[in-house]
């Protein structure tokens, strides 16, 4: 008999997610033009800058609050709290107007972009709204209600494609990007207000504790796993818009996230655990082994039957939506790149459960192996541009899938 309980909580997130990434997908080919295509995902991955606000903090945050649970001690949660919150505002205060330069100084070096400028602003505005509005879902998804934090992420995204579905209809163009996410964010933070998950406890004479300390110290080593995780994805369309060719950064824009729309998808397995691996594994309890396979297994298995539906419905597009993709090379490497990426995130959520992010030069690496590889490829022949992706992805996992035979060695 179905059973609500039985739903894993992500698959509420990856099903908002899917609204808006699909209304996406659906209206580029549809409504815009092939140069509206190359700056609105110019516009998605110079967006994506905002993993370096979150770079794992989030994810962080989830860990440390979800071990609040076994901890009867009020103030081990006003403390953790009152560090989060403050680092969650200054990351706003300093991350989001870099990010607003950043895609201000491009769009200023491209001059028939410049009219983008609003629209961006609007976006980014929109961006800090949402990374805001996560800090507080994911300190309330470790530390009380797991299902209810994904419901929230995934009402926030649903209603933000719906809302780009009727923008981009009524003709707002770009701009719908910014003002669906903007309409969205404003009316879940009314809700979080009056439900009271907003609610800010500071405790600021437990500033000096040990949690201070592991936590920084953490966070700094995630800082750079992350941003390496951002320019091995995200960062190969701003890397392509500047130095390959604008309508060759829209179409592997749009097949890129096609491929981000599946992974998230089937991703939703291994999200839902990773409060439960995390306390496992900080028991030392060998069911944390048997519940990263088995989360693992349904993951990759969900990863390959939508990749297959998806390459049944390529072989079937009209002309005018797959003109718009990169060609049948460059997917099979795409697909065969984002394969990788799950088995690698799947052992890094081990790995990270000990509270060590032992990635960083890694993740840098593979990024730089990823674009280099990209944009050389892409001189000489194009359609094989992605090799250097898949190359990436195979370094990833064997280095993360060593380092965590390492930490089982340990664990055991």
């Amino acid at each position: 008999m179905f059973k609500f309980s039985n739903v894993p909580p992500a698959l509420f997130t990856q099903l908002g997610q899917s609204v808006f990434g699909g209304s996406i997908l659906l209206i580029t080919p549809l409504l815009l033009s092939i140069n509206e295509q190359a700056v609105l995902f110019l516009f998605l991955s110079l967006g994506a800058l905002s993993r370096l606000a979150d770079m794992g903090f989030l994810n962080l945050v989830v860990i440390y609050s979800s071990k609040a649970k076994d901890n009867i001690s009020e103030d081990y949660t006003s403390a953790l709290m009152s560090l989060t919150f403050e680092r969650h505002v200054k990351a706003i205060l300093v991350i989001f107007p870099l990010i607003l330069l950043t895609g201000f100084s491009i769009l200023f070096l491209k001059n028939n972009l410049t009219i983008y400028a609003f629209s961006w602003s609007i976006y980014v505005l929109a961006l800090a709204m949402v990374f805001s509005l996560n800090f507080f879902l994911s300190f309330y998804e470790g530390r009380y209600d797991i299902r209810y934090a994904h419901i929230c992420r995934g009402l926030l995204y649903g209603s933000s494609g719906l809302f780009f579905l009727v923008f981009s209809f009524l003709g707002f163009s770009i701009y719908s990007l910014g003002l669906s996410l903007f309409i969205s964010a404003f009316l879940l933070l009314i809700t979080l207000l009056k439900k009271r998950v907003i609610n800010v406890n500071l405790n600021n004479d437990l500033h000096n504790s040990s949690i201070k300390k592991d936590f920084n110290q953490l966070s700094k080593k995630t800082f750079f796993s992350w941003l390496g995780g951002y320019f091995g994805t995200h960062g190969l369309v701003g890397s392509s818009y500047l130095f390959v060719d604008s309508i060759f950064s829209g179409m592997l824009g749009l097949t890129l996230n096609i491929f981000i729309f599946i992974q998230n998808l089937s991703n939703i397995f291994l999200v839902s655990k990773i409060p439960e691996i995390s306390r496992l594994a900080s028991t030392k309890s060998q069911a944390a082994f048997g519940l990263v396979k088995e989360s693992l297994k349904k993951t990759y298995i969900s990863y390959i039957i939508l990749v297959f539906v998806f390459f049944v419905i390529l072989l079937n597009l009209p002309e005018k939506y797959s003109n718009r993709l990169l060609g049948p090379e460059n997917v099979f490497f795409i697909s065969c790149g984002f394969l990788g990426i799950i088995f690698t995130y799947a052992y890094s959520i081990f790995v990270r459960a000990f509270q060590i992010e032992p990635f960083a030069f890694m993740s840098i690496a593979t990024s730089l192996i990823g674009n280099f590889g990209m944009i050389f490829l892409a001189v000489f022949y194009q359609d094989l541009s992605m090799i250097s992706f898949t190359l990436a992805s195979l370094i990833s996992f064997v280095w993360t899938y060593y380092i965590y035979t390492q930490c089982r060695i340990t664990y055991e």
